[in-house]
């Protein structure tokens, strides 16, 4: 079987890197070594940042998973043993934003707080952990995960991605028609 399955997290909208990589350079123009040693080292920080990877790496073959940091190429992350799959769940997330706007009153949460993403989960069968997480984006990229994964690891699938909850059996499976 030889499955080796590599999933990237999206990447993240956060300004941190850039503001990292900015401060550094303007503490390089300071004429204290110090300074200039200290945005050196935050030069170098925001541009890992701005520049790695993560995700969950699948080796169904041996029966091991890795969340991994990816940075310049090289991987960080410790293989773990993944127990036996009960089934694979899909799962519908709110995902909060605080987003405030005014009122007549006072300022109150925007009614549009919340964005939608879908989980794909691997439910475990005799383990202390019941499930593993090991994808969170958009519905067509989970179905697709979902589907391969179930098709390669011979289980069914509990689909929550919508208010009707419903089970696709193993012989419903085709990754081509999701």
């Amino acid at each position: 079987m030889n499955k080796l399955i590599t999933l990237r997290n999206k990447k993240s909208k956060s300004s941190l890197p850039h503001i990292l990589i900015v401060g550094g350079g303007l503490l390089i123009f300071i004429e204290s070594i110090a300074f200039r040693i200290t945005g050196v080292i935050i030069l170098l920080l925001g541009a890992i940042a701005l520049f790695s990877q993560s995700g969950c790496i699948l080796d169904l073959e041996n029966k091991k998973f890795r969340y991994y940091i990816k940075t310049f190429g090289m991987y960080f992350g410790k293989w773990e043993f993944l127990p036996d799959i009960s089934y694979i769940a899909i799962v519908r997330v709110r995902m909060s934003r605080i987003k405030f706007r005014p009122s007549e009153v006072s300022f109150r949460q925007s009614d549009d707080s919340f964005d939608i993403a879908y989980d794909v989960n691997l439910i475990l069968k005799n383990s202390q952990k019941r499930y593993q997480k090991i994808f969170n984006g958009n519905l067509s990229e989970a179905k697709t995960l979902a589907f391969q994964l179930a098709k390669d690891i011979d289980v069914k699938i509990y689909d929550s991605s919508t208010s009707i909850k419903k089970w696709i059996e193993k012989d419903e499976i085709n990754p081509e028609n999701h």
